[in-house]
């Protein structure tokens, strides 16, 4: 499309140099021109002409016209040569006057003309806005009973199908002859889901072609450029887009008429979804249903299919009170309003969606699914704590909210599966969307109620929806106070001045909590929140989120932890709330620079990055090699949070991911990046990625450096728990390379050259195992482990100790003196405040007892090492080495089953899902092996057969973080279930069957 410069610069050059206005012979300059400006010859053509009654008139031949014609053409191309004949005379100082007031008007015209036609673009774009990124069809028609009936898919809570059955019947329920056939009106919460129900239920009830022949007319007005488009959609579908109306029937009421008397003639219900949004938009959009309700009532006294005088017209909306007044109010209303009652029966529920969206999830990606029951997944124990203090808030979660929370929870590629702030459309790919209709029906459900929430007329509503959908948990009262004292402008009600009132009937929707002073939303609301504030309102949506970051920046140096208490109710095991704190100021930093300009996002960027720095590792992103140090591996080797600092790396990244670097890094630090974040994947063992993240840091290191070659060693690490020996061997000699090109005895090639032996040692100890990987470390007559180093360290114990099952006698010796090195590495690690490698270094301590034959000793070293597990969390390296210690030790005082059962088959199972060879593999025979020992008459009755369990009922008592902890043990029904199965050699059988497979 021409702008509207464009055109005047076409009727200028035409007016100068083709003063007679004619265009003869001028195809050749249109179709230059029209290639120079991308549009058509047409467009040229019809803009020259307007410049025809400015230009002057004259008696030229038509052999002078075309040599005006080809001057203009010179001109347009900018020739300055052109001959001298072929220009006309240029106008006079009075005639380019002259020229200059016609162009003046010309343009005043077509200005006031674009200025009408951008109106009506932006009008047509608000129209479609209004259905951004809604997958919803307009018009979906569902057949009663579908031959193949349910075809299945997301579990359905029972209460859910009873609320349905109370529409159904309500439908069916004939009016008094006098009052004709009445629409049913339903009141339904935005979020609860209910279009999937209808079309997933309603073709399945008992009698369904008795009173619904005709099937069911799905209308979706949120899917609808206009409202007004309502009743030719329903036409041209229900009708036939060639049928014609004559006269009077032209009109749109004619249509109308056509429509009720075809619901009525065929049996068939005419759904209008998202009814509500049509009262708010006024009398016009509402017209439509008003007369397919008055002609249904029309067609019925006139005896159109009165066999059944059902209702032909059903209306879904969140306000029963303006839906009420159709058909002047004679309507037949139901409130729907599916819940569950207790957080147990939330949970439960939670788990068989989850199933079902990991089986889903799985069946997309190729990849094997692993049971639900028995995880250590930190989204997992999240969600148990969520639903536990359900009961104790008061309120009943909706299964669509359910629902929705089990789907993001299954989704293992992001990074933060529960968090709102990243919104949810971007989470949905195509082939993903079209296996979740219950979903994106919901969504879209939801999102036509919030854009009925319109600034203009509830702007406080539509600001504490939002204020709420900023929030990882709940956004407290203490987070708004700060906002409206230090940030003047950005919001306009203070929270005593709340009025939530309107979301009351909403099932909620919005709330406030009393006990804790914050407002509080479902997570499937929050999401959708966050994308429609992005397309609604993204200036003002990064103002918020930076605000809130600045606050939270605030509150972790300030480290006050009564006010910290106030905002997030949750506290740090470990002595350090800050780290909480400055991740959730990490992610408001970057939410808000993802709608913010280009120079603000990296202003934004660098202050998160900054944040980081500060009070999670300090200096790793600082300019200095030497302050990178100073801080490095402080959340994995102090604190085991592995999944936090990948949580906080990627939402540091430009795409939130990790697949791209921060935005304003050098190569130096952009190296440092990726190396941090595989060393952090290979923690949560996640080598296949660790590897990509190592192969983007390389190309940024400086070739043959310390630098590179520490990269390189990490490599090797992640190679090995992949299972690709040959590669790690090949890692290994670069950094031979580069050890042999420093300067000799120069501290950096020492430290490179104690590496690397280290890690010829760790290929030697996967390739060939114990023996092998002893003969390349110092002797423990000697000393061995005199220098504490982290990994090093749990090398040297793993090479002296026997692998599993032990295939020879433990020499008592060596294991004493393997003790003594333990002990000294636990004690090194507390000095130097890694906790969390003390406990995986108290982890081969109590195997150390049990091959000393004090497997009774090695119990409460486990019970320690699963109570700080339990309420601190830790990486997932060190859990999956608990669950198999645990199952070695209580096969040693003779529980096979129930190690299998709590220990080893989870371990495996998750180790299958990660697909970690090596671990896998020893996952693996140890589970044949408690299997083949597996005692019959084991009970999991008396308490004395859980040594480990005690520890959970000590720990239940913290108000914990619930991101950064594992749910350790099966409940006691999920184990029953397990020894079900185990009472028969057949059950036995299946699994020793999956495991050689």
């Amino acid at each position: 499309m021409l702008t509207i410069d464009q055109k005047l610069q076409i009727i200028q050059w035409h007016a100068v140099f083709c003063l007679d206005g004619n265009t003869k012979g001028g195809r050749n300059w249109k179709s230059a021109l029209a290639n120079r400006l991308g549009c058509k010859p047409s467009a040229i053509t019809k803009w020259t002409k307007s410049g025809y009654s400015f230009s002057r008139k004259s008696t030229a031949s038509e052999a002078l016209a075309a040599l005006q014609d080809e001057a203009f053409f010179d001109a347009l191309l900018g020739q300055e040569e052109a001959d001298a004949q072929k220009r006309p005379q240029l106008p006079t100082f009075t005639n380019a006057n002259h020229y200059a007031h016609i162009l003046r008007s010309v343009g005043l015209k077509l200005r006031a003309e674009g200025d009408a036609a951008a109106k009506k673009h932006d009008a047509t774009l608000l129209r479609q806005r209004k259905r951004w990124r809604n997958f919803t069809k307009e018009y979906v028609y569902v057949a009663a009973r579908p031959p193949d009936g349910d075809t299945g898919g997301v579990p359905l809570h029972p209460d859910e199908e009873r609320e349905v059955r109370k529409i159904y019947d309500t439908l069916k329920e004939p009016a008094a002859r006098q009052d004709g056939i009445l629409p049913t009106v339903v009141s339904a919460a935005p979020h609860s889901g209910i279009s999937h129900l209808l079309y997933r239920l309603f073709p399945l009830q008992p009698d369904v072609r008795e009173y619904y022949p005709g099937g069911f007319h799905h209308l979706h007005l949120e899917a609808l450029e206009r409202m007004k488009d309502a009743g030719r959609v329903v036409k041209d579908k229900l009708i036939g887009e060639d049928v014609e109306l004559h006269g009077a029937d032209e009109k749109i009421k004619g249509w109308n008429r056509l429509i009720a008397e075809k619901l009525c003639m065929t049996g068939g219900l005419l759904i209008v979804h998202g009814a509500s949004s049509a009262v708010e938009a006024g009398s016009k959009s509402l017209s439509f249903l008003v007369e397919i309700a008055r002609n249904i009532n029309k067609a019925s006294q006139e005896n159109f299919y009165t066999k059944r005088r059902c209702s032909r017209l059903l209306l879904i909306g969140w306000d029963l009170a303006g839906l009420g007044r159709l058909n002047n109010g004679n309507t037949k209303t139901v409130e729907f309003s599916p819940a569950l009652n207790s957080g147990g029966e939330a949970f439960e529920y939670f788990k068989n969606c989850a199933e079902y969206y990991w089986q889903l999830r799985s069946d997309l990606s190729g990849q094997l699914p692993f049971e639900l029951q028995r995880p250590a997944n930190n989204s997992i124990k999240r969600v148990e704590h969520h639903y536990r203090i359900v009961d104790e808030e008061g309120f009943k979660p909706m299964p669509s909210s359910v629902r929705f929370r089990a789907f993001s929870v299954t989704d293992v590629h992001a990074p933060s599966p529960l968090d709102p702030t990243q919104g949810i459309w971007d989470r949905l790919n195509d082939e993903l969307r079209s296996r979740v209709p219950e979903i994106y029906l919901a969504l879209g459900d939801l999102q036509n109620y919030v854009r009925s929430l319109r600034p203009a007329k509830k702007e406080n509503e539509l600001e504490a929806i939002r204020l709420s959908s900023t929030a990882l948990f709940q956004f407290s009262a203490e987070m708004h106070g700060r906002l409206i004292k230090n940030h003047a402008g950005l919001i306009g009600t203070t929270y005593e001045e709340l009025d939530l009132t309107i979301f009351g009937s909403q099932g909620n929707f919005l709330r406030l909590n009393e006990g804790r002073k914050s407002l509080i939303s479902p997570l499937l609301v929050r999401a959708l929140i966050q994308d429609d504030w992005i397309e609604f309102g993204p200036e003002h949506r990064a103002a918020v989120h930076a605000a809130i970051a600045e606050e939270l920046y605030t509150l972790t140096a300030e480290n006050d932890l009564e006010t910290m208490a106030r905002v997030l109710p949750y506290s740090a095991r470990r002595g350090n709330q800050q780290i909480f704190f400055a991740l959730e100021a990490i992610r408001h930093f970057m939410r808000a620079a993802r709608t913010a300009s280009s120079e603000d996002k990296e202003k934004l960027t660098q202050k998160a990055l900054e944040t980081y720095d500060r009070f999670l590792e300090p200096g790793m992103f600082a300019a200095s090699d030497e302050k990178a140090v100073s801080g490095k591996w402080r959340l994995s080797r102090a604190f085991g949070m592995d999944s936090l600092k990948f949580e906080a790396l990627c939402l540091l990244s430009e795409d939130g991911y990790g697949n791209s670097p921060p935005i304003g890094l050098d190569k130096v630090r952009t190296a440092r990046y990726f190396r941090e974040l595989g060393i952090t994947l290979t923690h949560n063992m996640r080598p296949a990625e660790a590897l990509e993240a190592f192969h983007r840091a390389v190309p940024n290191t400086v070739p043959n450096s310390a630098e590179q070659a520490y990269v390189f060693s990490h490599q090797i690490t992640a190679e090995l728990d992949n299972g690709q020996i040959d590669k790690a061997k090949v890692s290994l000699a670069r950094c031979r390379e580069i050890e042999f090109g420093l300067p000799a005895e120069s501290d950096s090639r020492n430290r490179i050259k104690e590496r690397n032996k280290a890690r010829e040692a760790a290929i030697a100890l996967a390739e060939e195992g114990p023996p092998a990987a002893r003969s390349m470390l110092p002797d423990l007559a000697e000393g061995g482990l005199t220098d504490y180093s982290g990994q090093r360290a749990l090398l040297f114990i793993d090479a002296h100790l026997p692998p599993f099952p032990e295939t020879e006698d433990a020499d008592l010796t060596t294991l004493n003196q393997t003790l003594v090195a333990t002990e000294q590495a636990r004690t090194e690690a507390w000095r130097r405040g890694f906790k969390h490698e003390r406990v995986r270094l108290s982890i081969r301590r109590a195997r150390i007892y049990r091959l000393l034959g004090l497997p009774k000793a090695a119990v409460p070293v486990l019970e320690r090492v699963g109570e700080e597990l339990h309420r601190d969390g830790g990486s997932e390296t060190a859990y999956r080495e608990f669950q198999l210690a645990s199952a070695e030790t209580l096969l040693a005082i003779g529980q096979p089953g129930y190690a299998f059962a709590a220990y080893a088959w989870p371990a495996f199972q998750a180790l299958d899902r990660l697909n970690v060879p090596a671990r896998r593999e020893f996952a693996r025979r140890l589970c044949l092996h408690l299997l083949d020992k597996f005692n019959e008459c084991e009970k999991l009755s008396e308490e004395d057969q859980n040594p480990f369990r005690q520890y959970i009922a000590e720990t239940d008592r913290y108000v914990i973080h619930p991101s950064f902890s594992f749910r350790l043990l099966p409940s006691d029904d999920e184990l029953s279930n397990f020894f079900e199965q185990f009472m028969t050699a057949a059950g036995r059988e299946r699994y020793k069957q999956a495991l050689i497979e």
